[in-house]
């Protein structure tokens, strides 16, 4: 493909840019695993969680980059309020306001959607800063088991 037919279909590096961010961030799987899951919290959060390693783990190069690139977001993606972790972020908050509202769940859901977020960003990006670790090369599945049991219960023993 030429460069024109590219410029002719997006319009601009910036817009193909978003279109690629938008593709790969996997948020059109989360919404779509999100919206089928009414069961254990456990179950359903292992659902997506699984989701979201899978997609970042795909991704690692682009999240990298968009890390190491500061200008990505500032230059690229000031034309737009769409940011591929907001809008991962909107459908996880969306997931968790129903489970608060419903009790088995306290807090503020954005802020739980972020911490969730963030315990399974750590485990894709720390794989390579910790090769001896059990927890980042062991089975994921228990990885996440391990990160939906500390999120739901912490860690302070119950007295």
């Amino acid at each position: 493909m030429n460069e024109a037919t590219v410029f002719r279909h997006f319009g601009s590096k910036g817009a193909l840019m978003i279109a690629c961010a938008q593709r790969f961030c996997g948020v059109a799987e989360l919404r779509e695993t999100t919206a089928q899951l009414h069961g254990r919290i456990e179950d359903d959060l292992f659902a997506i969680g699984k989701v979201m390693l899978e997609s970042m783990a795909s991704n690692k190069d682009m999240i990298r980059w968009s890390l190491v690139e500061r200008d990505y977001e500032a230059d690229i993606l000031a034309e737009t309020t769409w940011r591929p972790q907001l809008a991962i972020l909107e459908v996880m908050t969306e997931f968790l306001s129903a489970r608060v509202a419903s009790g088995e769940l306290v807090g503020d859901p954005q802020k739980l959607a972020m911490m969730f977020m963030g315990l399974t960003f750590m485990h894709v990006i720390a794989q390579d800063k910790f090769p001896a670790s059990d927890l980042h090369h062991g089975d994921a599945g228990d990885a996440l088991r391990f990160y939906i049991d500390v999120f739901l219960n912490g860690v302070r023993r119950k007295q």
